[in-house]
């Protein structure tokens, strides 16, 4: 339901649809990256561990025991640096805390729709939608070309709401 009464307020609604689509879609995407850097930790670890235990109850030495052991061991190094400096984690919890900002920003505009929006109720979801643009990260670029139908739409009543005011300037200086 589009608010006639403010297209602004329309234009923000699906900026914020779309920003909570995208800083969820963000979360998805560092979930994976974490689930199999953990994912090839614990298998490095557990070869290691199996590898290492066959050896001392069974006494095998092989080349081939010692280069799996020498393959694993670094692995879980690895692993373990890149879950520390990519902190996945921690990039997902601050996509999940914007995109629920978003969502309910979303939520504050849809409810204004069903009544006439004053100055003061435009003004401070402008404030809150600053405040949330200032202390959001930034989605991945590839996940902002996903959303391309709503980028189309947002475009559009960018243009429109552009050409209503410079029609309104322009009739106001005559």
């Amino acid at each position: 339901m589009e608010n006639q009464q403010s297209p602004a307020l329309e234009l923000w609604r699906l900026r914020c649809l779309r920003a909570t689509r995208m800083h969820y879609d963000c979360v998805s995407h560092y979930d994976r990256r974490e689930k199999l850097l953990t994912i090839g930790n614990v298998a490095a670890s557990i070869l290691v561990l199996v590898l290492s235990t066959i050896h001392l109850i069974y006494g095998l030495d092989s080349l081939l025991f010692n280069s799996l052991i020498a393959i694993s061991s670094p692995t879980i190094v690895v692993t373990s640096i890149l879950q520390y400096v990519l902190d996945y984690k921690s990039l997902a919890f601050a996509h999940t805390h914007a995109g629920a900002g978003y969502a309910q920003l979303n939520r504050k505009i849809e409810s204004l729709a069903a009544r006439p929006v004053t100055r003061e109720d435009t003004e401070k979801v402008r404030q809150r939608l600053d405040a949330l643009g200032q202390n959001s990260p930034v989605p991945l670029p590839r996940i902002l070309n996903q959303q391309a139908a709503l980028n189309q739409e947002i475009r559009a009543r960018e243009l429109a709401l552009g050409a209503r005011f410079a029609a309104g300037n322009e009739t106001g200086a005559d």
